[in-house]
Formats: C-alpha cells, structure tokens, sequence
C-alpha cells in the first residue's frame, strides 16, 4: 500500500496545512503530457501493437503517455537554456530509468523498449544524434514539431497499474523534496504565493518591452506579434510571447518542486526558480511585494575558495570590468558561464587573460581538473553548484527556523521588504562560514 501525502509529512515529521492539501490532492493520479498526442494515440497503435505493451488496451495507452510525460518540460527548457541540444527540444533520457518507470510487473520484460520503437517509427519522437555515443545508458529524444511546443494538458489517470506505477514515482521524488530545507520551504510557501492572472503579467511584459528590457544574459525582451522570429533572432533576443507562456506553464502545471537531474541531490527545481526573473518581482507572498537578495559575483568566489586562490579581497564584477575596460554588466554575462566552458572555448574569453594574469596558480589548477577529470569540463560546474547549494540550504533552513518565508532562486532569496535586513545578515553569515569572500545585496 502506497503512502499518502499525509502519511509522507508525518514520518517526515512534518506538519500539512489545509492550504497545501488542497494543492497537492490528486496531483500523484495526474500527469502532464504534450497537447494533441492522447488524440491521436489510436493512429499511432493498432490494438495488436497495444496489445504488446498490455493486455488491456486503455492500460497500455497510459503506460505510453507516462513515458512521454517525462518531455513536457521540453518546450519550457529549450527557452532557457544555452545548450543546442537542449535549445532544440531534446532532453536526455536513461533507459534504466525508463525501464522502470513502465515496468508494470517485476515477473515481465519492461514494455519501454517497444513504446520508444513505436512512438519513432510513427513520427512522434526522434533520436538525438549524440545521445547514443555519450552514452550507451542515455540517449536525446524530442517531440516532433508537430507535438513540440503546442502547449501541455493535464490527464487524469483511470488505470490502476499506471495510477500505482505514478504514486510510486511521485512519493519517491516527493520524499527526496521534503528533506531538504530548500524542498520544504518550496513546499510551504506555495500555498502564500500569489500569482498574478494572465493579463496582469501580459500588461507588466509589454510595458518592459515598451522600456527596453534587457535580462541578465544581455538579451532584449521583444513582443513578435505577427512578426517572425527570424526577425529578432534569439542570440540577441528573447520573447514576450515565450516568458508568458513559460509563466502559465509554471503557475499551471509546476505545483511540485522536484529534485534537479542534472546536478547535486539537493537542488530543487520548483516553479519560482524557473519562472523569468522580471515576471517573479510582480509575484507576492502572503499579499506582499518581494525583493530580492542575491549575492555578490558568487561563483568567481566559490572558484577563488575552492580552487586556492590569492586574492583576499574577494572578486567582484565592476573590478574585473575596470580592469578589462568593458561595462559590468557585460562582465556579469560572462561570468554566467566562463567557469563552466570547456578549455577550448574558455580561452577565448576575455576574463580568460584576466584571470591568469590575477590567479595563474588557480587557473593552472581549474584547467588541470578540467583535462583530468572523468566529468570533463563539467567537473568545475558540478564544484560551483555543490558549494552554492549546500549554502542555500542552510540559508533557507536558518530563515525558516526565524519563520521567515522566502523564496529559493539558486543563488539568490526573494523575500517581503520588512523582512530583507535579515536575510541579508544569514546570507553573509553563511557565506563567510563557507570562507566565500562575497557579499549579501
């Protein structure tokens, strides 16, 4: 018998407010699949075909939109992220996990391997051309266009197989969220959000547009309207039309935060973090406007600790960028990501001179580890997250235990005004604990 929401609080010794019940009932019964494919399933699978994967077609159809569910968040991710692959909708999928995740019965071979053979073989997904030679346990897959983009619908599951197969799924990341300070403040806060209706963040969007809005990579925030993308193209761009509806796929379809696939267990993905930052500013806890709190040229300093270097004053980005002579907003931007290159592209970077003029000794050791290391060029992203999320989790845990409600944007806090000086003052005492010489703002 698999446990309730309720049951997983209390073994966990926590407490569930009405508010959060009434968000989180049923959502281990539903999942969230692309629009059109439940439509068309009776093209793709003739009943002899349904009929390999189970004995009960309608069993059978769901076991299908449970695997598929794992590439709703596609679309969402491919407006974020600056990886090709990623950018054009594929996502990463491990067969062990797959195989689980459909294997209705232990006694039985897993069906996962003729769902995924039939879904390609009738246009609805496609291989990555790199997925297989990275690894033989993972390969890419996307949604065809057809599929890929067009919006994401809630199903609610009738099959018992599939409806005990998700329970198992859901409580397993759900008790995975709640022991974490981060997942468990994600969690209680959710019921105090307010989230704005569609056209409130429409009319904050197209004002920004109005006032030239340029986020944190550099890009301009522009509304298409009948205009073709081509025309703004998403190096230098980002779109009104897009940061809405990642906003309502987020308010919508995101109620349970879950654990990252990409890095440390203790990074939780949740709907604010995702969220554009210039639509979150407009969201409020308990009715109250939020700040944010952020620190200071964080990962050059988590790099400076870990990796030994000299500079005991700490880095910030407006000394970096008076010594190149650029602006500190450009230097911002490539700090998002100079840690993280690969050698071959960091070395193009103009803080690559920077940085082996003022650290050469750990510059020699961040390269050493990139060339060695059996996770390549990620070893240093992997450090930088591990170090900015075990402080962000005793962040969140101290201002929690003062009853204070923020929320969790990986290296920043957003918390009401009143309540800022405090977060403030655990911010910086964290990181000094941590030895990071950098600052709360």
């Amino acid at each position: 018998m698999h446990k309730s929401i309720e049951k997983i609080f209390a073994d966990a010794g926590l407490e569930i407010t009405d508010e959060l019940l009434l968000i989180l009932k049923g959502e281990d019964a539903i999942l969230r699949i692309p629009n059109k494919i439940q439509h068309n399933m009776d093209k793709w699978f003739p009943r002899k075909d349904l009929k390999e994967i189970h004995e009960d077609e309608d069993t059978a159809k769901e076991l299908i939109l449970f695997l598929l569910s794992n590439l709703s968040s596609t679309f969402l991710k491919s407006q974020m992220s600056e990886i090709e692959a990623v950018k054009n909708g594929f996502k990463r999928l491990d067969s062990r996990i797959l195989q689980k995740q459909v294997q209705y019965d232990g006694k039985i071979t897993s069906p996962y391997r003729k769902v995924l053979d039939y879904l390609i073989k009738n246009g609805v997904l496609e291989i990555g051309k790199l997925g297989s030679q990275k690894s033989k346990k993972a390969t890419e897959y996307r949604l065809r266009r057809k599929y890929f983009g067009k919006g994401i619908v809630p199903y609610q599951i009738k099959s018992l197989t599939v409806r005990r197969m998700r329970v198992k799924s859901f409580n397993a990341n759900f008790e995975r969220v709640i022991t974490t300070n981060i997942g468990k403040n994600s969690l209680k806060v959710r019921s105090k959000m307010f989230f704005p209706s569609s056209e409130e963040v429409r009319e904050h969007l197209e004002k920004a547009v109005v006032n030239k809005y340029i986020n944190k990579k550099g890009k301009r925030l522009v509304k298409l309207g009948k205009h073709s993308k081509k025309e703004y193209p998403e190096s230098n761009f980002v779109y009104l039309e897009d940061y809405l509806a990642r906003y309502e796929y987020l308010r919508d379809h995101m109620t349970v935060p879950f654990v990252s696939e990409d890095v440390t267990d203790t990074r939780i993905i949740d709907c604010f973090n995702m969220m554009p930052s210039l639509i979150r500013k407009i969201l409020k806890i308990n009715r109250m406007p939020i700040v944010e709190t952020d620190f200071s040229a964080l990962h050059p300093n988590i790099i400076q600790m870990f990796y030994g270097g000299e500079n005991k004053e700490g880095i910030t980005h407006q000394i970096v960028a008076d010594e190149l002579g650029l602006g500190v907003r450009e230097v911002k931007v490539m700090h998002l990501s100079f840690f993280n290159m690969e050698i071959k592209h960091l070395v193009y970077s103009p803080l690559y001179d920077y940085y082996m003029k003022k650290e050469p000794l750990m510059m020699a050791r961040v390269l050493e580890d990139k060339r060695i290391s059996k996770r390549g060029h990620k070893v240093t992203s992997d450090e930088l997250f591990k170090v900015e999320t075990n402080m962000m989790e005793e962040i969140v845990g101290e201002l929690n235990s003062k009853g204070i409600d923020v929320l969790y944007v990986f290296d920043a806090i957003y918390s009401t005004e009143q309540d800022k000086s405090d977060v403030v003052e655990v911010m910086s005492k964290i990181a000094l604990k941590y030895k990071v010489r950098t600052k709360a703002v």
